[in-house]
């Protein structure tokens, strides 16, 4: 094939048509079809899971749609397949079958532009909330970002500062998209309105807590970490609710911290322990969500604590955002094509 064929292949995205046609009939077939049938069918024959895979697909499909559509639907089936033969031997297309499921399509994709327009203006709102990547905090190099998955994210990380105490978060709801966006937007209002009134970062977490259990929704919950450190001391002070112990780096020595009490939202009566780190020059914690290490290959490989370890040793002398770009960037090598399954946050904070 003559470069020209291939610059106009790569130009029409031809090329990898076959992959993605294949990756997009696999997320449709996932999305319609639940794990426990798909395990089921799995095991059958190839003729067998070949009908039953339609049958379930299209079964779903149908039981999605609403009412009047339902309806639509099985006219279009009727007129495209009726016996429309005028004789034997020959065949007449109708019509009236195509233009209902044409309009079965404008209508549900009226549906999802309208719902997309309300998650633009989420995602918005949300990136509106964050706080500024690289905040300028004497005596600290920070730098944080979140990568949602979808239009929304229901990952939270934020800085708050009150008379010389800041206090840095890094929170993830079970879940991903609207509904784990919302409750993230509650907890960030939370954190804010209380951190004023509660010096005391233990209670202020089990203030939080108590708040959430009360108002909070049925196996819904929220894992965080809450930093507290001020400008003058290399000293941390954190809590750990339910998440990944942090990193703790110095020099090319890579430490997890402790482990902590029950996530958010669980338990009302929680009492959340104060645990402190003491940071040198150069010594750097780092606070990441679930998106990072349990990311996907196409291979369906995890990209694993392991690997994050061993990639902090082999990058011991860069900055908070040089870690953060530099980690990025080793996850976008590893995943290759495979979507973003989980929202990604990471936190960084570099003692000066």
């Amino acid at each position: 094939m003559s470069i020209h064929n291939k610059n106009f292949l790569d130009h029409l995205g031809l090329r990898d048509l076959r992959k993605h046609a294949r990756r997009d009939l696999r997320d449709i077939y996932c999305f319609y079809v639940d794990a426990e049938t798909r395990q089921h069918i799995d095991q059958m024959g190839w003729f067998r899971r070949f009908v039953h895979r339609l049958y379930h697909l299209f079964k779903s499909l149908f039981k999605k749609l609403s009412p009047g559509r339902r309806i639509l639907l099985i006219l279009a089936a009727i007129f495209q397949f009726g016996n429309n033969s005028p004789g034997p031997g020959t065949a007449t297309i109708d019509h009236r079958g195509f233009f209902l499921l044409l309009l079965i399509l404008i209508l549900e994709l009226k549906d999802k532009l309208l719902a997309k327009d309300e998650l633009r203006i989420g995602h918005s709102v949300q990136r509106a909330l964050l706080p500024d990547s690289k905040p300028n905090i004497a005596g600290w190099d920070i730098y944080l970002m979140t990568q949602p998955a979808n239009d929304v994210g229901g990952d939270l990380v934020d800085l708050v500062a009150h008379e010389g105490r800041t206090a840095a978060v890094l929170a993830d709801v079970a879940g991903k998209g609207l509904g784990a966006a919302l409750l993230s937007a509650k907890l960030q209002s939370t954190l804010r309105a209380l951190f004023p009134h509660f010096k005391d970062p233990s209670r202020l977490c089990q203030e939080v807590n108590t708040i959430l259990c009360r108002d909070g929704l049925p196996n819904r919950f929220i894992s965080m970490i809450h930093v507290e450190f001020t400008s003058d001391s290399g000293g941390l002070c954190f809590i750990n609710a339910g998440h990944f112990p942090p990193l703790f780096i110095s020099g090319s020595t890579v430490q997890e911290t402790v482990k902590g009490e029950p996530a958010l939202g669980l338990t009302p009566l929680t009492e959340y322990r104060l645990h402190r780190l003491e940071c040198k020059s150069g010594d750097r914690l780092l606070i990441y969500s679930d998106g990072l290490t349990e990311a996907r290959n196409e291979q369906d490989e995890f990209w694993g604590q392991e690997r994050l370890a061993y990639w902090l040793t082999e990058h011991s002398n860069l900055t908070a955002q040089e870690m953060v770009n530099g980690l990025l960037e080793e996850l976008k090598l590893f995943c290759g094509d495979a979507p973003q399954s989980d929202d990604v946050s990471l936190l960084v904070l570099r003692r000066l």
